[in-house]
């Protein structure tokens, strides 16, 4: 962690504004060795931390898209759900990742849950389905998922395909953000896949080579 970096204010783009470089190095300086190493702590604890329970920020973020109500009252509970994701301690960066993966995995299992015995050949290749599109979304972590989410249908087929072709091998999230920018959805902010869950899916067999050919097309 580099603390003069971080005090340093920035642009309007982001970058180190440089002519504050030299009075950020006093500020550093000032504080002392022991204030730069407690905070560096505090800096990995927090990182870690973060890494360790997302899996559970990413829970209540699906159940409350996965819970019916009216778009107001949506709006609000929004509102106060960032809030609260950044009370209990995560980064306003990693609330929205889990915002946008939480509306996406909640979206998927709603999809799954709607599929029928009319996309296989029996019950039993049904259940096989759901069961592999499921362990499937487990093999992301959060930045992974965000990543997912922010593609159009194209993008997430090829993702699912190369997942399959690599036996159950999730791509990396540099992969999958270089997959993203190829195939980005319209709305990349939030879910916004306009074909269902058939064309992401990949089977065995006519679906998997109707998905193949869709992707490369």
């Amino acid at each position: 962690m580099n603390l003069s970096i971080i005090v340093s204010p920035t642009r309007e783009d982001g970058g180190i504004d440089h002519r504050f470089t030299g009075l950020a190095n006093e500020i550093v300086s000032r504080a002392g060795d022991e204030c730069i190493k407690d905070l560096s702590h505090h800096y990995q604890y927090t990182n870690d931390s973060e890494a360790r329970y997302e899996k559970a920020g990413l829970a209540l973020v699906r159940s409350f898209f996965q819970i019916e109500m009216e778009q107001w009252q949506r709006r609000t509970f929004l509102k106060k759900l960032r809030v609260c994701l950044q009370e209990i301690g995560f980064k306003p960066s990693k609330v929205s990742k889990l915002i946008t993966a939480g509306e996406f995995v909640a979206a998927e299992l709603k999809d799954i849950g709607g599929m029928t015995d009319e996309w296989c050949s029996s019950r039993a290749e049904l259940e096989q389905v759901k069961e592999e599109h499921l362990l499937y979304l487990q093999s992301y972590r959060v930045s992974g998922l965000y990543q997912i989410a922010r593609m159009n249908w194209k993008g997430q087929a090829e993702a699912r395909n190369s997942y399959a072709a690599s036996e159950g091998k999730p791509l990396t999230v540099r992969e999958l953000e270089m997959l993203q920018s190829k195939y980005p959805a319209e709305n990349s902010g939030s879910r916004s896949r306009n074909t269902n869950l058939k064309k992401s899916v990949v089977q065995e067999g006519r679906t998997r080579d109707l998905v193949s050919q869709l992707v490369n097309t």
